[in-house]
């Protein structure tokens, strides 16, 4: 992830796509997650905005 790509070999995600993955990653390896979401004030001032973590 540190070297640069060209935009036709990027991948375009949001905080629910990668925890949805990573939480499916993990039960598929017999590790128990699960994936959470909360609103977080601290992406837009005076707005809460949905966030996901697994």
């Amino acid at each position: 992830m540190h070297h640069p790509r060209p935009p036709e070999h990027r991948v375009v995600g949001t905080c629910r796509h990668f925890a949805i993955l990573a939480c499916a990653f993990l039960r598929a390896r017999g590790i128990p997650a699960r994936a959470r979401c909360g609103f977080g004030t601290y992406c837009a001032e005076g707005r809460g905005l949905d966030h996901w973590i697994t």
